[in-house]
């Protein structure tokens, strides 16, 4: 569970866009006893500490600064789905996409979405609160959380819900630096009946905001409403070669959901009239789900792009 080779630590250095010195050492933690008791020991040595998940983070919560001991969270996978009480419990290791799709049967799904859902982790979007497109509806992660098992520095384990005073929420976004969460219980929802895509190219970026500030004006809340600005857009079709329109200084890209389909329909109506009315250039509604699908995928491509 440790390695403290040079070829290895090098490996443990970065996340997606920063890299620091290599740790002394990594553990590869399965359990929260291994992580107290590495906690312990470092904090008795006065040690550093760096938690790692996916490695996907953009805010350097991931690298070490300095000489420490990283603890990576890879082995701590454990998932159950709770269908009765709508909730999910994993282990920080859990890959964020792993539990929508273990819900899935169950006709439930985990509302945060970040853009690295397929290689983040549940311990790194706790770390850093992370959001998505969904988050416009449903909130960031820590919306989603109902429980936290979290180890302090000295080893100490312990458990808390978000009733009374709120450590967990206070824990979340934090970024490993005030306790090391290692088990989780998470809201789950049902997933919607129906819904609808849009999406508008816009040649002014000021109209593009616009349309925004008119959608919630209309006091709409659309499941997600995205932008991306020039370029980004030509970033990722330089990337992808998607058919993105390169000339355009803004593309909007909106989902309506929900389980009546008139309801659906009216709302996504109603954003694509404010699309019009903010000056867009061209509207669409995607037609198809895969349509739909390669909008969010071009949306979900622009951090790699870049």
């Amino acid at each position: 569970k440790v390695r403290t080779g040079a070829t290895e630590t090098l490996l443990y250095r970065y996340d997606a866009i920063a890299q620091g010195p290599a740790p002394v050492a990594v553990v590869l933690a399965e359990s929260t006893q291994d992580v107290a008791l590495t906690l312990r020991l470092c904090n008795d040595a006065g040690f550093a500490v760096v938690p790692r998940g996916g490695s996907s983070g953009l805010s350097g919560g991931a690298v070490p600064i300095g000489p420490c001991v990283m603890i990576a969270t890879n082995r701590m996978t454990q998932l159950t789905i709770d269908p009765v009480n709508r909730t999910a419990r994993a282990q920080p290791g859990v890959i964020t996409d792993m539990v929508s799709k273990t819900a899935k049967p169950h006709g439930l799904y985990y509302a945060p979405d970040p853009a690295s859902s397929r290689q983040s982790t549940i311990g790194g979007n706790i770390a850093e609160n992370a959001g998505g497109p969904q988050c416009l509806k449903k909130g960031v992660t820590g919306d989603s959380v109902l429980e936290l098992e979290f180890v302090t520095a000295d080893g100490t384990v312990q458990r808390m819900d978000r009733t009374g005073l709120d450590i967990p929420g206070l824990i979340i976004g934090s970024e490993g630096t005030l306790a090391f969460v290692t088990d989780a219980v998470l809201k789950l929802e049902p997933i919607p009946a129906f819904t609808r895509t849009a999406f508008a190219v816009f040649h002014d970026l000021g109209k593009a905001g616009r349309a925004v500030a008119l959608i919630t004006a209309k006091g709409l809340t659309p499941a997600k409403l995205e932008l991306m600005d020039q370029n980004s857009i030509r970033a990722v079709e330089a990337f992808m070669q998607m058919g993105l329109p390169v000339d355009a200084e803004a593309l909007l890209v909106c989902d309506c959901d929900g389980d009546n389909l008139g309801t659906v329909t009216l709302e996504i109506e109603a954003v694509e009239a404010a699309f019009r009315e903010a000056g867009a250039t061209t509207v669409k509604l995607a037609q198809t789900l895969e349509e739909a699908a390669q909008l969010w995928k071009a949306r979900r491509s622009v951090s790699p792009a870049l």
